[in-house]
């Protein structure tokens, strides 16, 4: 009976000691994402942003560090305050484990380069909320190089106003120069991409997509004289099967 109790009242001590570990992670988790609320005014809500919402002013700070980097706004691209005048804001979500993101963060970096001075402007978003996927996620950023602002959401406040719990990577989001936003885009295949760039040039007020351009590569010496070696070869054996025609 002795016991049993022990037994029974050891439980009960050990479920009280776990309970208030957990709501003491809680209420630290709760005042940190208060915290970085007040700091970066992010206003969180339940639900998903619908294509017609508009986009709710955030700011991160970049994922890759540096002494002169401060935080980057969504203000900053849109809105009366903006320095960087944009038509089109792509806000593109990723992590360190979405393969097919990284697939997609160079179309996002050729898309910048060629239509940034016709009014597009990319903001890319970092959900890692470990340190070492946060810092695999920088090192591919790094190798990259995209030219335009990637930031880190590591309290996950931005992304659940975008996904609430079901986060499908990767996402990409277009708001126009109003702020409202006109798509959500899924899918890295190359129709998908095609679509992607589609939508861009017509919120841009571009024509359609130009016919790529076969560039063909250039050739080293050793190619070039294999190939004239060829030539030379196929020469020959013209003149030998004209020869014999004649012959016959």
């Amino acid at each position: 009976m002795t016991q049993a109790r022990i037994h029974r009242s050891g439980s009960l001590t050990l479920r009280k000691l776990l309970s208030t570990q957990r709501f003491g992670r809680a209420v630290l988790a709760l005042l940190l994402g208060l915290m970085v609320v007040a700091t970066s005014g992010v206003v969180l809500a339940k639900e998903k942003l619908s294509p017609g919402d508009s986009i709710e002013s955030f700011g991160l700070l970049p994922l890759v560090k540096s002494d002169k980097a401060g935080a980057v706004h969504t203000d900053d691209f849109l809105g009366k305050s903006a320095n960087t005048p944009t038509k089109v804001l792509l806000l593109a979500f990723f992590a360190s484990w979405c393969e097919p993101c990284k697939q997609e963060i160079p179309e996002l970096k050729r898309l910048h380069q060629e239509l940034q001075d016709k009014g597009l402007s990319v903001m890319l978003v970092n959900i890692d909320r470990d340190l070492e996927g946060r810092e695999k996620a920088a090192e591919f950023i790094q190798k990259v190089a995209p030219g335009f602002p990637v930031l880190s959401d590591r309290f996950n406040l931005v992304t659940r106003r975008y996904f609430d719990d079901d986060v499908s990577l990767p996402a990409l989001f277009v708001f126009d120069a109003a702020g409202s936003l006109r798509e959500i885009h899924h899918g890295v295949n190359p129709d998908e991409l095609a679509k992607l760039e589609r939508i861009v040039r017509e919120q841009l007020g571009l024509g359609a997509i130009p016919p790529e351009k076969k560039v063909e590569p250039k050739q080293t010496k050793k190619e070039r004289r294999k190939k004239g070696r060829k030539n030379k070869n196929k020469a020959k054996k013209r003149k030998k099967n004209t020869a014999k025609k004649k012959k016959s």
